[in-house]
């Protein structure tokens, strides 16, 4: 390990939380050598490298073993590397007050400013390509990852791939991705150095699934893996890696909560209690749950307390709202979610009976954004528990509702740099938007008593021909529900 970045020095002082012991801040915080501090801040998961091993071994000592993948590399981080520090410059985040709504304090915690993502999926993909590194570089295998995603974790991951590949810290051989997508979400799909050269093109191609249910997807991925892993490795030293395992998101996002408390400790009331609430659009909590797990390591080092800790509030949209479902009654049954009626005069469907629920809609099973497709998401237990214990609760959303709200929420984030277009209709990630609805919905509706400052975690925002460059859904293959598996096996041998 060379000196020049990765020097060790006793304490830095000069960054920890006046109200932080230093003996507990240094174990979050990795002890960089002396750079110019706006640089050292660039990498959350460099500067928080030490606190995210805490995460993973805090993990790993509450599980039950159960449940583990066929195959995944070994989870814990890999020594840091100037390479490595190199390839972990994406991760970033920041921390934006955007004014107050009806006395209530707004801050957006940006979690996706990746431009080749602009999703939060960009951070937990890069610790995961840094730990497939690791395993072809120790045991000189080769990897073939396997993703089944609605946009933002297929996107993420193969910005990953295509980084590792660039900065030659692997070969287009020794690494490989192959991605398969719903068809209601080909439209987030988009051009890369993965698609522009032939070469890597048909070593990590893109597969459309043509099926009904989206959520088959995940069932062919891990049944691919089972069937053809020991055939892989015969056949050319591979290791087939099918890459949704939860935790794998948790251990990264634990860097949210290290690095609101640290920018935020000296200024704002983060020690106050009962005073502050976290908003997310959600499709399973992944998010959630990781910043709940950084918040533990604080936690346990001694650093924080739980009394501080701020509540938890869910925004979804119509066609799943299992998890806002989950929360206020217990089950996902969508006979609990109110019955809309048509009003004649003007074609809304309206209904008065559920305030967690859009009060007007277009429709009644609205899919506002594919992104969020998750039914009955094993998470929900846990998040439900989560709020009863540090509050919170939870809204869906309709279209309609964000577009009434659309322009205050574009006047709010203009001068964060978020640069909403003037035609909503380009838009194809609408997870902030949605989170900021479901915020004033709430405060107007009066779900949201008693907190004083709200925290937007902002996990995604793009638009076609904006942030990216969309692919074609006709030059891509496309698999469907008869013989699924051969139809992927044929992809993955043609590279």
């Amino acid at each position: 390990m060379t000196t020049d970045i990765l020097q060790q020095v006793e304490a830095q002082n000069d960054t920890a939380p006046a109200s932080c012991p230093n003996r507990f801040w240094d174990g979050i915080v990795s002890n960089l050598a002396k750079r110019e501090k706006s640089q050292q801040d660039d990498s959350v998961i460099v500067r928080y490298y030490a606190g995210i091993d805490k995460a993973q071994k805090l993990l790993e000592s509450q599980s039950t073993g159960e449940n583990r993948p066929l195959f995944e590399p070994a989870r814990s981080l890999p020594p840091l590397s100037n390479d490595l520090c190199t390839f972990y410059e994406p991760a970033k985040m920041r921390i934006v007050p955007i004014g107050e709504y009806k006395g209530i304090s707004l801050k957006l915690f940006d979690l996706a400013m990746d431009p080749t993502t602009n999703t939060t999926k960009t951070l937990p993909s890069l610790l995961m390509i840094g730990r497939a590194i690791q395993h072809i570089r120790s045991t000189g295998e080769k990897l073939l990852i396997l993703v089944t995603t609605s946009g933002n974790k297929g996107t993420a991951l193969r910005s990953a791939v295509e980084r590792a590949i660039r900065l030659g810290l692997v070969t287009k051989e020794q690494l490989r991705i192959v991605t398969i997508v719903p068809k209601s979400s080909t439209h987030k799909l988009r051009a890369s150095g993965l698609t522009s050269d032939p070469e890597l093109a048909v070593l990590n191609p893109i597969a459309v699934y043509q099926g009904e249910s989206s959520a088959k997807l995940k069932l062919i991925g891990s049944e691919f893996q089972k069937r053809y892993s020991d055939q892989s490795y015969a056949n050319s030293n591979t290791r087939i890696w099918y890459s949704l395992n939860l935790d794998n998101y948790r251990v990264a996002d634990a860097a949210r909560a290290y690095y609101e408390y640290e920018y935020l400790a000296k200024t704002d009331n983060l020690e106050a209690d009962n005073v502050r609430l976290h908003v997310h659009s959600v499709s399973s909590a992944y998010g959630f749950l990781g910043y709940h797990l950084g918040r533990s390591v604080l936690v346990n080092e001694g650093v924080t307390r739980w009394a501080s800790n701020p509540g938890y509030f869910l925004v979804q949209h119509l066609q799943t709202s299992d998890m806002v479902l989950h929360t206020y009654y217990g089950d996902f049954d969508r006979q609990n979610m109110p019955t809309y009626t048509m009003d004649d005069s003007t074609g809304i469907y309206k209904q008065g009976s559920d305030i967690h629920f859009p009060l007007r809609t277009l429709d009644p099973n609205e899919n506002l954004d594919a992104t969020f497709y998750t039914k009955e998401p094993p998470t929900a237990p846990t998040m439900s528990k989560m709020i009863r214990q540090f509050g919170g609760g939870g809204i869906v959303v309709s279209l309609l509702e964000c577009m009434e709200r659309y322009p205050l929420i574009r006047a709010m984030l203009k001068n964060t740099g978020i640069d909403m277009p003037g035609d909503p209709r380009k838009i194809t990630e609408w997870a902030l938007i949605m989170a900021m609805t479901g915020v004033m919905e709430a405060i107007d509706r009066q779900i949201i008593a008693g907190r004083t400052e709200i925290t937007i975690q902002s996990s995604g925002f793009y638009v076609a021909g904006t942030h990216y460059e969309p692919l074609c859904e006709n030059t891509l293959p496309s698999i469907d529900d008869h013989q699924p598996f051969d139809a992927l096996e044929r992809l993955v041998n043609m590279a």
